[in-house]
């Protein structure tokens, strides 16, 4: 409702004027492809118009939302999509570049240098920028300083372009007093509770009102569709024993994974960074000297930042260079990236290591074990449906090979037993339950995958849907039409109630013994509460001070007496009020950005380089 309320605000011939002169600016008088699947070359992975998003940013960003997905990133579907969602970020982003550069916009040198040095992130424990955390954290988020130097850029470019879209919108005031109103007015609420169970218990029926209440409720007292099953499960128990793995076998799949086994190369580097030709010369000067890293670093009145432990691809390609051909103890000259000169010290090596076999014996064992039990099960599989194929039962396949059989005398289709009870230790529940309530009867089904085993089953019987006979449920009929007559009890005494507190009767004379509560002041963002129903809550606003209104909770009917409304107050809530304006400013200029991006994709065509994407 409020987003329909922004969108009719933003609509106003104000924000219209201000939208088409943006239009205008672009020239905007026809429409471009809105996607291509169209591949022509070159480094580029999203393209609109001449603003390029190489494929190193699509990487980055895909393989950093996947790392925070956990589990969910692997799924193969979660991936597409999230790749999908990736690449229009992308193309929106581009698209408000290539609008940039049409309108030559762009930012200063000296604004970027101010943006990036007033990150916290890059702060020491001072307050104060340093450049040696800033490289490592650009190393440990795998940018290098360029292509972090050339983001912050075009983001802050992309502000210049939008950020009026923000500051032209202002919401009317008559829109921003009656949402605070509604927002942050609150009710004070007595509440009267009439539990079920609290009545009395009506008289008891003669046997005709019963059996007419079974005959016309005979769908609460029919049977479920009953199957009897019986089914052959397939395990690695049931190959553990064919399953062996020489220490020749082992040797030999070391060797082959030796490779991975390698830890690399690291190294402790520490270092500092220079700010202009003059320290660099100096710098170079005192390293052809053969001075100590600690002197230099003093006479250049540079504190020396500790890198930690780093494998060459941990740094940036134009660092890893100077720092891996250093011998320990080393000083590299100044090497240039986009901030500066890099002088690296190398206080240690840490060599490459290789596993030995003795640690990894019992790793590759069970990993071969585990190879071998799958292909052992695939060809078990493979005989045990051969059998079935070649005319064999269930029971007669199952014998031959040695296989676990089990028959369910009736279940149903949530595993329940005719008595209520639960079929125990089914395997991969819901499958197998749709499996056996798809399968015809007396024919085995497909070999079905399940969590560490797979299984054939076959249906037995069908006992179809059928109404248990009157004299088999008449306990369970009586319960249910009691517990009908208390709840129809239950509404008639919370309308005779709301009524009397209506008609101007004191609520503690209308409760009785029923007990009254306070409860605290709700708000109307409808939030489910233990002591009133939600959709009671949202009664109690339609109400004036004084008047009730009763809704059904599930074991009760509740009856909810506004004793007080306390208006919204600004004065007292005026942190709320400007967080509201705010929001709501915020709201209408994210709808606009949104209209301008999808003018500037259509205007200019988004590519997608599909050869590309895939290679990263």
């Amino acid at each position: 409702m409020m987003l329909d309320s922004l969108r009719k605000s933003a609509s106003s011939w104000v924000i219209k004027l201000l939208f088409v002169l943006l239009i205008l600016s672009f020239g905007v008088w026809g429409v471009g492809d809105m996607v291509t699947g169209a591949v022509t070359g070159g480094s580029f992975a999203v393209k609109v118009g001449d603003a390029e998003v190489p494929p190193s940013d699509i990487a980055r960003d895909f393989k950093s939302r996947v790392s925070r997905m956990g589990q969910l990133g692997e799924n193969p579907m979660i991936r597409d999509n999230l790749l999908s969602f990736v690449l229009s970020q992308a193309a929106d982003r581009a698209a408000l570049d290539m609008g940039a550069m049409d309108l030559n916009l762009g930012i200063t040198d000296e604004a970027l240098r101010q943006d990036i040095i007033s990150y916290p992130a890059f702060h020491n424990d001072k307050g104060q920028f340093d450049k040696n955390i800033f490289a490592t954290r650009l190393a440990q988020a795998d940018y290098s300083e360029a292509d972090y130097i050339r983001q912050r850029r075009a983001l802050l470019t992309r502000d210049v372009l939008v950020d009026p879209l923000y500051l032209a919108v202002s919401p009317p005031k008559s829109l921003i007093d009656r949402l605070f109103s509604l927002e942050q007015e609150r009710r004070l609420t007595l509440t009267i509770r009439l539990p079920f169970t609290a009545l009395p218990k009506p008289a008891l029926p003669d046997e005709a009102t019963l059996t007419a209440y079974y005959e016309q409720n005979k769908d609460r007292f029919t049977a479920p569709e009953y199957r009897a099953v019986t089914f052959v499960t397939l395990s690695p128990d049931n190959v553990k024993d064919e399953v062996t793995v020489s220490e020749e076998q082992i040797a030999a799949r070391y060797q082959d994974q030796i490779d991975s086994l390698k830890t690399p190369e690291k190294r402790k580097v520490e270092q500092i960074v220079l700010d202009d030709p003059a320290q660099v010369e100096t710098a170079k000067a005192l390293i052809a000297a053969n001075t100590a890293f600690s002197e230099l670093a003093a006479q250049l009145k540079l504190t020396p930042r500790d890198m930690g432990l780093l494998a060459a691809s941990d740094l940036p390609k134009e660092s890893s260079g100077a720092v891996f051909s250093l011998p320990e103890g080393g000083v590299s000259q100044p090497v240039e990236s986009a901030l500066g000169w890099h002088v690296f010290h190398l206080t240690a090596i840490q060599p490459a290591v290789t596993k030995p076999l003795d640690e990894m014996r019992a790793e590759i064992a069970a990993q071969m074990k585990g190879e071998l039990t799958g292909d052992a099960l695939y060809q078990l599989s493979n005989r045990f449906e051969d059998a079935l194929g070649g005319g064999a039962t269930l029971e007669e396949a199952a014998a031959t090979l040695n296989l676990p059989l089990r028959k369910i005398a009736a279940m149903d289709n949530a595993g329940q037993t005719p008595d209520g009870g639960v079929v125990p230790d089914l395997p991969d529940l819901q499958r197998f339950l749709s499996t056996a309530f798809a399968a015809e009867l007396g024919l085995p089904s497909p070999l079905t995958q399940a969590e560490n085993l797979s299984y054939i089953l076959r249906v037995d019987t069908i006992d179809e849907p059928a109404v248990k006979p009157f004299a088999q449920v008449r306990a369970q009929v009586l319960a249910s039409w009691q517990g009908e007559r208390l709840k129809e009890e239950a509404l008639k005494t919370a309308q005779s109630l709301t009524e009397r507190i209506n008609n101007g009767e004191p609520v503690v004379n209308v409760a009785g013994n029923f007990p009254i509560d306070a409860i605290d002041p709700i708000t109307r963002d409808g939030a489910a509460r233990p002591d009133l129903p939600q959709n009671l809550a949202a009664q109690v606003f339609t109400l004036p001070k004084g008047k009730a209104a009763y809704a059904e909770a599930p074991d009760a009917y509740v009856i909810a007496v506004v004793s007080d409304i306390l208006p919204a107050d600004p004065t007292k809530f005026s942190e709320a009020l400007v967080a509201l304006t705010e929001n709501v400013k915020g709201g209408m200029g994210d709808d606009l950005r949104v209209q301008l991006t999808q003018i500037l994709r259509e205007r200019y065509g988004v590519e997608v380089n599909s050869n590309a994407v895939k290679a990263n």
